[in-house]
């Protein structure tokens, strides 16, 4: 039963591969195994070379792609090797497989240097690379679903290592940034449009870069949560930017980019200030308040701020704080040992400490601050008798 399953199954296997493979399979006593000839390369490098041609002038491109394909791959060293994965990327082009037609092109700067054409090869490298970014989509299987902004940046980057100082380089460089900034990873496009700087100084690139790296930081302060450094850094790069480039044709939008994060900016003190004032704490709302004055006086919500601390209420509340407030302070510097700890360096001594936390009580200063100077600066009499006094304690009044 189990050897009648077994020839069922081969008979199946059999019929499935005589049905879709595309060329009947054959053995060949030279390499000792059932081949497909349409998988096989001619004989020479030429002769594969003329039938792809062949094909590629029928227009069947996708078959002419792969018939191209063998040349580089059974004949590498052959003078038709390099010829045939240019025309191989070509073919790919032309059915829409631009990722794959890359690597073509890619593999022709990598395995024949000596090949010329240099400048073509690049140019279509870079036409690739612009596609990509201005949003084609890759294939996957069948299907033209995928995104291959991250393809460009990887594109435009080979571009740069390959030829530094040629014409693309500049461009190249600062478009890697902008794909990486277009799939949100920021700090590769920080990286990519620093390099502009560093090395492209002197190009038409150098502006839009600064630019950019402060549009990085500005995308980035706009995620779920508030990134107050992030907000910082865009606010410091486009005040950079301005400064070096004031003749630049995107200073409006900087300046527009620069209002909308101020703005942000006062909007998170007058919060601040406004949680403190429902806490009942006017002090430090106060503080708030009197920041978002001086740091953002034209903003909307200084305009806010000032109105509730001219208020009577505010006033009212704050001056009943404002003591309660301070003896606080005291008291936390005495529990501290004499210690401010907002200022970990300014000390003051106990006796100090004491003297002013006790002031407004007046007349009972004296008896406060007595005790403790005796304390800290003892007398040698005082200190005999105390010392006299604790033994007869210990002997209960009787001595040998």
């Amino acid at each position: 039963m189990k050897r009648y399953c077994y020839r069922i199954t081969v008979m199946l296997i059999l019929v499935s591969v005589s049905t879709f493979s595309p060329a009947p399979w054959v053995w060949t006593p030279e390499s000792g195994k059932f081949v497909n000839p349409k998988w096989e390369p001619k004989k020479t490098a030429k002769i594969q070379m003329e039938y792809a041609h062949s094909l590629e002038e029928k227009k069947e491109y996708k078959e002419a792609a792969e018939e191209y394909k063998k040349v580089a791959k059974f004949f590498p060293g052959s003078a038709f090797a390099p010829e045939g994965q240019m025309a191989m990327g070509r073919m790919y082009e032309k059915t829409g497989k631009y990722y794959d037609a890359f690597l073509g092109y890619k593999s022709v700067l990598e395995k024949y240097p000596s090949y010329g054409h240099v400048d073509d090869i690049l140019d279509n490298i870079y036409k690739i690379g612009n596609d990509f970014l201005a949003g084609r989509r890759r294939y996957l299987w069948k299907f033209k679903i995928l995104s291959a902004t991250d393809k460009a940046a990887e594109i435009f980057e080979f571009l740069v290592e390959q030829a530094p100082f040629s014409k693309f380089a500049p461009e190249a460089q600062f478009k890697a940034g902008l794909a990486y900034q277009k799939t949100g990873d920021y700090k590769k496009a920080i990286e990519a449009y620093k390099k502009v700087l560093e090395v492209y100084s002197g190009t038409e690139f150098a502006d839009d870069a600064k630019f950019h790296i402060g549009m990085c930081w500005y995308d980035k302060s706009r995620g779920p949560e508030y990134d107050q450094e992030a907000t910082d850094n865009a606010i410091k790069e486009l005040y950079q930017f301005r400064k070096k480039y004031p003749q630049s044709d995107l200073m409006g939008k900087a300046a527009e980019l620069i209002t909308e994060l101020e703005e942000r900016k006062a909007e998170e003190l007058y919060r601040n200030g406004v949680f403190y004032e429902k806490q009942g704490n006017y002090i430090s709302s106060k503080v708030y308040y009197e920041l978002l004055l001086n740091q953002y006086p034209d903003s909307k919500w200084s305009k806010k701020a000032k109105k509730t601390l001219s208020s009577a209420g505010f006033k009212q509340m704050e001056e009943q704080q404002e003591p309660v407030e301070k003896r606080i302070e005291k008291e936390n510097k005495l529990m501290g040992g004499g210690v401010d700890n907002r200022e970990t360096s300014v000390t003051m001594p106990l006796d100090e400490a004491v003297e002013m936390v006790t002031e407004p009580v007046g007349g009972a200063v004296e008896t406060v601050t007595n005790p403790v100077k005796n304390v800290l600066t003892p007398d040698k009499k005082e200190t005999a008798e105390s010392d006299e006094n604790m033994e007869e304690a210990q002997t209960g009044g009787y001595s040998d």
